[in-house]
């Protein structure tokens, strides 16, 4: 699940769509994570995302600007948002959002 993008693939009904698709595969825990983006040379992750973001989403390109004008990180009040709504929908759908827990309740051994 790393990582989502704002107002692309972070959507409540996406977000929804994906959970509910873990949890029929039996899966043991999801690991969901923002977006970071770093450099500003040509093939930088953030200049190749905000290449694709002006491509192929053209509406969403000054929400980008702002979010990484001065870091490589989604904002704080996103990224506390982000958290909560993964740690809801965890719960919703029995899923673990920390692989520690995770590994102490399902056994793993032959994998």
């Amino acid at each position: 699940m790393m990582p989502l993008i704002p107002y692309i693939s972070d959507t409540t009904d996406h977000l929804h769509y994906l959970f509910s698709t873990f949890a029929q595969l039996k899966a043991h825990f999801v690991l969901p994570a923002t977006i970071t983006l770093f450099g500003n040379g040509p093939s930088d992750s953030k200049t190749l995302m905000q290449k694709a973001i002006s491509t192929h989403y053209p509406e969403l390109m000054s929400k980008y600007e702002k979010f990484f004008r001065n870091g490589s990180e989604m904002p704080t009040y996103y990224r506390n948002a982000f958290y909560k709504k993964m740690e809801e929908l965890s719960l919703e759908y029995e899923l673990s959002n920390n692989i520690l827990e995770a590994a102490e309740k399902f056994s793993f051994d032959g994998l």
